[in-house]
């Protein structure tokens, strides 16, 4: 903490208080604001922060468009974890906080911490005195008509003897504010993460621009007011010594919020780290794609972010995979292509596609992505390579053969009516038919009564029985898997527009509605947009725009769901089921002829069920070469692949 000889430091223009914090010895904390300045009816960049309802008052500088620069204190409560809802903030164009163009906030970002202004401001601001604002267009649309100030991203201590500018909304030594002021002043020290100057700026500038008019490139934003202070027998303004906080420590943080606002902060040469550095639209160009055969990490398009920034989990590295040293990031196995399908923007919700490639096993449930695309062999053909499978899973699941099998996770069950997972709980295996593995069954696989389950629980729902496990919510079931009546059930909990049979079967409570034959999910609502997507407002209920998975359809545009397939003879919406996602209430995930499983209705049974078989046609990947196979080698393993408890 700095304290300079003989005065505290003081805060500023913080919003919890209306009026200067009482002194607390020989000296008196100050807010800081523009003072002796002359009026200017210009600088249209800098602007007026006001909490709503005009509780107090700042000043901030538009360093794009829709993003505002500003002080901490300005935002932020003395004592709170962060800052106020960006609903309760708005900001004023024009030369006076009155009667000038409002634009409320959407987002506000600070230095991270609490601060507090007990017995002044005692170093819990000094340095990181520094906040983000990013606007909401206006009724028309529109953002701020200004040429927004750009930042100065050079060393602070340049600025040392230099004249800088100065604007603010704040008390002059008249005792008058809220109209715009502009003076000239100068940089005496940087020590402590600010720029300290003195008699410039007093309460209610809190936040606006320190400018420097020489800066290399044209004029630009080199400070953000932070604190004064002064002796207890001098003015209220202006400050004996000002204080403007440096920006190069939070360039990450003011970067972010011009990135998320889709503003290009400065341009410079493209490098591959995950930016648009030459501003033309395009994320890392040039750069190396997943799978391609790399040297080191910043070869590899969309590389970790620059050292300002917060890292990214999901950075691409130059990496040894199964394919070699390739660009790659981890990605999940057990959904080969999904995983590796795009690779999402670091400051926005776009993405970019990642044609050809796909996850390889590493170890366990991991994986890393690598170049390469489904082949043409259906589950439990013989293969030597991912490659070679539709499923992009080659391997052995325990007799010494290798085959294509979609992969699984032990006890979520991921796998398809008449299959199990043949591995242990937890652990990563591919699925295989009932027959095939002996054991207790887990979460998801067939049973006929109880003693057929690790959990000691045989769940019957219509002609089908599977595992279950006791719960009393949602989180005591498997990803895939929900909790009603005190069991876990099949199927993630339903959203919106998605089928139930009681309301615990959704992901808000009191919402599974009956209307007409079918049952599903539901909110009320007054019109359209109170809907989630797939639902529209019927009357007063959100009801789904199409059929159901498992209703009769003629084409995909019929079904809530975008899919109908022809399964069994007969036309239904559908979704792919396995390891991404699990069926809704009263329908199977089967497993289709190559590798792909999708939701169906379930087949009579006659009466009962069998562990891992029914009355029904197996699926056809069964019949291929498999049953014979599976049925000869059951005596080869003994009594299990795995050790079920």
């Amino acid at each position: 903490m700095h304290t300079p000889h003989a005065v505290s430091l003081g805060l500023l223009a913080l919003l919890a208080l209306a009026s200067c914090v009482s002194p607390a010895s020989e000296v008196a904390p100050r807010r800081a604001a523009i003072a002796g300045g002359t009026p200017e009816p210009g600088e249209p960049a800098v602007v007026g922060v006001k909490l709503v309802g005009g509780a107090a008052s700042c000043t901030g500088t538009l360093i794009s468009p829709s993003v505002v620069l500003t002080a901490k204190h300005c935002v932020q409560l003395s004592g709170a974890e962060g800052p106020v809802p960006p609903g309760l903030l708005s900001i004023t164009l024009g030369s006076s906080l009155f009667g000038g163009t409002d634009f409320r906030v959407r987002r506000v970002a600070t230095t991270p911490g609490r601060f507090s202004t007990s017995g002044g401001l005692s170093g819990a601001l000094v340095g990181i005195d520094v906040a983000v604002m990013t606007l909401r267009p206006d009724a028309d649309g529109n953002l701020p008509d200004v040429t927004p100030m750009p930042i100065f991203r050079g060393d602070p201590v340049e600025l040392v003897g230099r004249d800088v500018t100065f604007v603010g909304y704040g008390q002059r030594p008249d005792g008058e504010s809220g109209e715009k002021y502009t003076k000239v002043g100068q940089v005496q020290s940087v020590r402590s993460g600010d720029l300290y100057s003195s008699g410039n700026i007093c309460s209610g500038d809190s936040g606006g621009p320190m400018i420097w008019e020489d800066a290399p490139g044209g004029r630009a934003v080199v400070g953000v007011a932070s604190f004064g202070q002064a002796t207890v027998a001098g003015p209220a303004c202006p400050s004996t010594v000002d204080a403007h906080n440096v920006l190069q420590p939070f360039l990450g943080l003011i970067d972010t919020a011009l990135y998320e606002a889709g503003d290009c902060p400065f341009v410079t040469e493209e490098l591959c780290n995950g930016l648009d550095d030459n501003c033309d639209g395009e994320i890392d160009e040039g750069c190396l794609g997943l799978g391609e055969a790399c040297t080191s990490d910043d070869e590899c398009g969309f590389a970790q972010l620059p050292e300002r920034f917060e890292p990214r989990a999901d950075a691409v590295t130059c990496g040894e995979t199964p394919a070699g040293r390739v660009c790659t990031h981890t990605c999940s196995p057990l959904r080969p292509l999904e995983s590796c399908a795009f690779i999402q923007h670091a400051f926005d919700a776009g993405s970019d596609d990642t044609p050809g490639a796909y996850c390889a096993t590493t170890t366990g449930c991991e994986g890393a992505c690598v170049a390469g695309a489904p082949g043409a062999l259906a589950n439990a053909a013989d293969c030597s390579a991912d490659t070679d499978c539709a499923s992009l899973s080659c391997f052995d699941p325990g007799d010494g053969r290798a085959r294509c099998l979609s992969r699984c996770q032990g006890g979520e069950g991921q796998c398809a009516v008449g299959e199990v997972c043949g591995v242990n709980v937890g652990a990563c295996g591919g699925c295989l038919p009932g027959d095939f593995v002996s054991g207790l069954r887990a979460f998801g696989e067939g049973c006929a009564q109880d003693a057929d389950c690790g959990s000691g629980s045989c769940v019957i729902e219509g002609a089908t029985g599977y595992c279950s496990a006791a719960c009393s919510t949602d989180a005591d079931c498997p990803t895939l898997g929900h909790c009603r009546d005190a069991l876990c059930r099949r199927g993630a909990p339903a959203e919106d527009g998605e089928a139930c049979l009681t309301d615990e079967d959704c992901v808000r409570a009191d919402s599974c509605r009956v209307d007409a034959e079918r049952a599903y999910c539901s909110r009320s609502c007054s019109r359209d947009r109170d809907c989630g997507e797939g639902t529209r407002c019927d009357v007063d209920h959100c009801a789904p725009t199409g059929a159901l998975l498992g209703e009769a359809c003629a084409a995909d545009m019929d079904c809530a769901s975008g899919r109908c397939l022809e399964l069994a003879g007969e036309r239904i919406c559908t979704q792919l089921c396995g390891a991404s996602a699990g069926c809704p209430v009263g329908l199977e995930c089967v497993r289709g002829d190559v590798a792909e499983a999708y939701c169906h209705t379930p087949a009579p049974s006659g009466g009962g069920c069998s562990v891992g078989a029914s009355n029904e046609a197996p699926p056809a990947w069964l019949l291929i070469g498999l049953s014979a196979l599976f049925l000869r080698r059951r005596r080869r393993f003994g009594t299990s692949l795995r050790g079920r408890s």
